[in-house]
């Protein structure tokens, strides 16, 4: 009785700082569900061994381990049809743009290529992305599915530089390089420590990668103003 109520004293205080520190893709789900598994297991193994007597070590790497099984194999079952999964495809968060002054109010996104890419340029991850989907690689620019420029679209020649996305057959965009690309043309980096400075907030859009038209066009008017600010600065 005394194990499980320190079992259960440790799941809830890491419950939810698992979920904030690893944020609820697939990946961060087995992460957390298997530190939580074993740091739960371990606690209980533990208390177990001092209320008994015996050394405080006694099966603790055993038990770390299985609860650490147990816990990366429960975090993928609830990321795959747990309520978080739900909520990781339609996410509200608060964007600053890049006046500071506005915010998006609604960005819904879903996890469907793996979320944002900080390695691989945009012609080949939109390549990579439009081939696993079935849809078109090349550019007609008509509003049909597959590989586009929306910077091209919705700027049109006043587009300063390149960008390359998906556009899915419901109306969604998928883009897995928008926030590298943010990232690059702020802080320098296109990794996601980039958005540090200048969009930290941003960095909860990591694990995303679908976008509605309206939530993606608010991310094309930051990179867009990140474009005309960097064309300034060259000119100077």
């Amino acid at each position: 009785m005394l194990g499980g109520g320190v079992a259960g004293g440790v799941g809830f205080l890491m419950g939810p700082w698992a979920s904030a520190a690893f944020g609820g893709g697939l990946r961060s789900s087995l992460i957390a569900g298997a530190l939580e598994g074993s740091l739960t297991d371990g606690a209980m193994q533990l208390t177990i061994n001092w209320a008994s007597g015996r050394t405080w070590h006694h099966n603790l790497g055993w038990s770390l381990l299985g609860g650490g099984l147990a816990g990366g194999v429960g975090g993928g079952i609830g990321w795959k049809w747990g309520p978080n999964r739900r909520a990781h495809q339609a996410a509200t968060i608060d964007i600053p743009t890049l006046n500071r002054q506005e915010q998006v109010k609604v960005i819904r996104a879903g996890e469907t290529a793996g979320g944002q890419n900080f390695r691989d340029p945009c012609q080949d991850e939109s390549c990579r992305v439009a081939q696993a989907k079935v849809l078109r690689v090349d550019f007609p620019d008509d509003g049909t599915p597959g590989r586009f420029n929306p910077l091209y679209q919705r700027y049109g020649t006043d587009a300063y530089e390149q960008h390359y996305a998906v556009r899915n057959p419901d109306g969604t965009i998928t883009d897995t390089t928008i926030l590298q690309n943010i990232a690059g043309h702020s802080g320098g980096r296109t990794d996601i420590t980039g958005l540090s400075k200048e969009f930290p907030k941003l960095k909860q859009l990591a694990p995303y990668d679908t976008f509605d038209p309206e939530g993606y066009d608010i991310l094309l008017d930051i990179l867009h103003q990140l474009h005309i600010r960097k064309h300034m600065n060259d000119n100077t």
